[in-house]
């Protein structure tokens, strides 16, 4: 089933690029990321009362969440929509498939974690 879901995740990453490349020839960057960022948030907000019912609300985690979720989601959309712009769906996709190197360095780096 984990693999189902791997697949299924990265066709969609691929149909996303390539929607956006649609999208960008009508509208620029920026205007797509003040579409897609809300929309997303909005889409989470319905989801949660039924995938995380019950859970209670750590308040330092709600914090740390909070404070990250004011510039990462609209710059990293910002930039993934200007270099699908400029370079295209297959290097934007490409380049961007590499984001988990980089968190599981960071996660190793800056608050020592351990690869199991």
């Amino acid at each position: 089933m984990p693999a189902l879901f791997a697949l299924l995740a990265s066709a969609l990453f691929g149909a996303a690029m390539i929607l956006t490349r649609f999208g960008l020839r009508v509208m620029d960057s920026t205007a797509g990321a003040l579409v897609s960022v809300p929309s997303t948030t909005l889409l989470f907000w319905g989801l949660a009362p039924f995938l995380l019912p019950g859970q209670p609300i750590a308040l330092p985690a709600l914090a740390i969440f909070a404070a990250v979720g004011l510039a990462f989601p609209g710059l990293v959309t910002l930039l993934v929509f200007e270099s699908n712009l400029r370079l295209g769906p297959t290097p934007t996709a490409t380049l961007s498939a590499t984001s988990p190197v980089f968190a599981v360095a960071g996660a190793i780096l800056f608050i020592g974690e351990r690869l199991t």
